[in-house]
């Protein structure tokens, strides 16, 4: 006769200090539940906006207030990437803050949301937009590569990109795959279902994508942390040019952190 699986049994075998949670479980419980969701959801919204009722909340954020949807978009003015978690009546929806109205844009002197009175292009333009926290479907008003580059976006190809890589996804694969081996097939599963944890087939798959970009990534990680960007082979003349090792600034190297004198007396005795 097969046993169903109870708390119990989830609990079996855990250290003492687990088991000093037990008498707690029932309430912790109830405030993840109640995390969920808000019981203002449906009031008229603190802005005093026409017919605006609470129905956006935020689980990015650290604390959010519910709010409607003029609001979640001015309050993620500098954070285009969190989810908007509207209630539909039944249920929250996740959608991209575009789906809300919002247009991301991205240059300007890094102040998104700021629109460019120099701008070339003026139409917004659909992209896949991947965080650390999904894949987002959003619309992307920017200029030129160097406007991604400098809000830390990272493109897909050179040649009109209609996906993009934040830094911020690119530094967290890089060090979870030196940690941990994660292999990028398994942490752009988990990506997906971010996006999507019931039907995770219908998010985007950028796997391949992924795969070229994290690549050059790590190579340009590696020529920067080689010091290459700052003339490193102007310091040290007798390593290998344009080498992506890090010296190892505790050895002796002429020039650099020891006086020729001291090197040829050095010399010297050991004639």
């Amino acid at each position: 006769m097969r046993r169903g699986l109870t708390l119990e049994l989830c609990l079996q075998g855990v250290s003492k200090i687990m088991k000093e949670f037990r008498p707690k479980l029932a309430t912790i419980l109830d405030h993840i539940l109640a995390s969920e969701s808000n019981a203002t959801i449906g009031e008229a919204c603190c802005c005093g906006g026409m017919g605006t009722l609470h129905e956006c909340m935020c689980n990015d954020c650290q604390h959010h207030e519910p709010s409607c949807k003029a609001c979640f978009i001015a309050a993620h003015l500098h954070n285009p990437w969190h989810w908007a978690e509207v209630w539909n009546g039944s249920f929250f929806d996740r959608q991209d803050i575009s789906k809300l109205g919002r247009i991301v844009i991205i240059g300007h002197n890094r102040h998104q949301g700021v629109d460019c009175p120099y701008a070339i292009v003026k139409e917004p333009v659909n992209f896949h937009m991947v965080h650390i926290n999904g894949i987002h479907k959003t619309k992307v008003l920017f200029y030129q590569m160097k406007a991604c580059l400098c809000s830390r976006i990272f493109p897909g190809t050179v040649s009109e990109p209609h996906t993009r890589f934040t830094f911020a996804i690119l530094q967290d694969f890089h060090l979870q795959t030196l940690t941990s081996k994660k292999l990028v097939y398994n942490y752009i599963s988990a990506i997906r279902r971010k996006t999507n944890n019931a039907f995770s087939s219908e998010v985007p798959d950028v796997y391949s994508l992924f795969l070229q970009v994290q690549q050059i990534w790590i190579a340009l990680m590696m020529y920067k942390w080689g010091g290459q960007v700052h003339n490193m082979d102007k310091y040290f003349p007798s390593h290998p040019t344009d080498s992506v090792v890090v010296p190892r600034f505790s050895c002796p190297e002429r020039g650099f952190n020891v006086m020729d004198t001291i090197m040829e007396t050095i010399s010297n005795k050991n004639q």
